[in-house]
């Protein structure tokens, strides 16, 4: 708070004009967080999400057939954290669309956050049958994560192996398949995994490392940790 205030008094002094600072420092914290954080993006990309969810659900109120609009309520609510409101939607939506791999993987996304693990399980795995690179490495690390913290060391193994054999860029991926190696205790292979999560991260361009810098983060306290 200090170092804000201090910048602004700076600003003021260099512009004489304390309005004229505190649009240059607006601008400043717009960049820096477009840069490095997104939550400016995070909240524009949410006020948009919801109101897709509400034209939606106005769409299925008025036709609850429409296979294609039940699919786009359930994975809008999934990506907001809003699973067991996904439940409904997906559910009708898969009555149609048994073989698309996006309806299967969100609602077994759906499914595994409202209690109903095993048929998540399956239903991630039906989507990846369907279709192994289906988002890019995507459903693999969803139930490769799942799958570790069950202690079912081996299939998380297996499970995250072919993410990352899909997206070898992936800092998450790259994270979990070290947490899986240190669970089963190997260690130094764990070791190379982490590293192999920071190097991703440095290498992404700008827009991806918004979302891998948590996995580097996490990789580099976990190397600290060993």
């Amino acid at each position: 708070m200090l170092t804000k205030f201090f910048l602004f008094y700076i600003l003021m002094l260099l512009l004489g004009n304390p309005f004229l600072a505190i649009l240059v420092l607006v601008g400043l914290y717009l960049a820096a967080d477009v840069r490095y954080v997104g939550w400016t993006r995070k909240m524009i990309d949410t006020v948009r999400t919801e109101r897709e969810i509400g034209e939606l659900s106005r769409q299925v109120a008025l036709n609850p057939y429409n296979a294609s609009a039940q699919n786009d309520l359930g994975r809008l609510l999934v990506l907001r954290g809003r699973f067991r409101d996904a439940l409904t939607p997906l559910e009708k939506a898969i009555e149609r669309m048994e073989d698309s791999p996006e309806t299967n993987y969100y609602l077994g996304l759906a499914c595994l956050h409202s209690g109903r693990e095993e048929e998540g399980e399956a239903r991630i795995v039906k989507a990846l049958e369907l279709n192994p690179r289906f988002r890019y490495g995507e459903p693999n690390f969803r139930l490769g994560a799942y799958l570790l913290n069950k202690g079912r060391i081996d299939e998380a193994r297996g499970a995250l192996e072919k993410g990352v054999a899909i997206h070898t860029s992936s800092a998450e991926g790259w994270y979990l398949l070290g947490q899986t190696l240190r669970a089963g205790g190997d260690k130094e292979k764990a070791k190379d995994y982490y590293k192999k999560a920071i190097e991703s991260f440095r290498n992404s361009p700008g827009y991806k490392r918004r979302e891998d810098r948590r996995f580097a983060w996490r990789a580099r306290m976990a190397l600290r940790g060993l």
